[in-house]
């Protein structure tokens, strides 16, 4: 989320909307990559507030100190809420993810043999010194994004 304040990061999603196109105008994105990656189609997403101790997985690319922005990491365990926010945005300690991992998912009920689950918040900041990794709750807020971006057919900027 870069320089942010305890209300910016409370609404730190977006969604990309892809449509036919591309090398193969007459197909969809998702069957695209269904095909290419053996099935693995897309997660679901959840609009409700997980229980603190929920086990969540992060999922992201990080770029910083030890990390080059090349490899697939992630971090698994209970999250629960950000005290210096006012448990108001999730907390999952020990993720040590650094920049560079920004939007990438956390995911609830994650069965790593089938590699599903279910979307719930995404990586947005950290402090310094701070061994764990922050993101919103999905919720109202972010469903209404979510819907409005579904409901787009063009070259638009949703939920201003």
């Amino acid at each position: 989320a870069g320089g942010f304040n305890d209300q910016a990061v409370l609404y730190d999603w977006g969604f990309a909307v892809l449509g036919l196109g591309g090398h193969d105008p007459d197909r969809l994105v998702e069957d695209v990559l269904d095909a290419a990656y053996s099935g693995t189609g897309t997660q679901s997403i959840g609009f409700a507030q997980q229980t603190f101790g929920t086990v969540g997985h992060a999922f992201g690319y990080p770029a910083a100190q030890r990390y080059k922005g090349n490899d697939l990491t992630y971090c698994k365990g209970p999250v629960d809420g950000d005290p210096y926010n006012a448990d108001a945005t999730y907390r999952m300690n020990g993720c040590k993810m650094t920049g560079g991992s920004s939007g990438g998912g956390w995911l609830f009920g994650f069965d790593e043999t089938t590699g599903y689950g279910t979307l719930f918040s995404l990586n947005s900041y950290g402090y310094s010194g701070v061994s764990a990794m922050h993101g919103p709750f999905f919720n109202g807020f972010t469903l209404a994004t979510y819907t409005a971006a579904l409901s787009t057919i063009g070259n638009d900027v949703v939920g201003d």
